[in-house]
């Protein structure tokens, strides 16, 4: 006749109780550091795409920030580069396009 797990039955089903408990434990603290450097890659990852946009519109382009932007812009189409008082735009200046320019005379959004 048997009276229940024994006393070693019984301290081994302690001790894998507590072995759970702080696996659980341990592995939620791993799922929320994991989460964080989540966070932070793609932090990181968008500073620097802003960075490297700001540096390229600033360094690369004739004009400066805000006419560069407008410029960017006016891309869209001619009632955009209007809005933006950037039409009708000559070859070379801001707001031309060559997509824009229908008649390829150098003038994009003539009226």
């Amino acid at each position: 006749m048997t009276h229940g797990p024994s006393y070693g039955q019984q301290a081994a089903a302690k001790e894998a109780a507590f072995l759970r408990q702080r696996m659980t434990a341990a592995s939620g603290r791993l799922r929320h550091e994991s989460e964080i450097s989540d966070r932070l890659k793609l932090i990181s990852t968008v500073v620097l795409i802003g960075l490297c946009l700001y540096l390229g519109l600033t360094q690369f382009s004739p004009w400066n920030l805000p006419t560069t932007l407008r410029h960017l812009a006016a891309g869209g189409g001619c009632d955009i580069a209007r809005a933006v008082k950037l039409a009708p735009a000559h070859r070379g200046q801001p707001g031309y396009w060559s997509y824009l320019d229908t008649a390829r005379k150098g003038i994009a959004c003539k009226l």
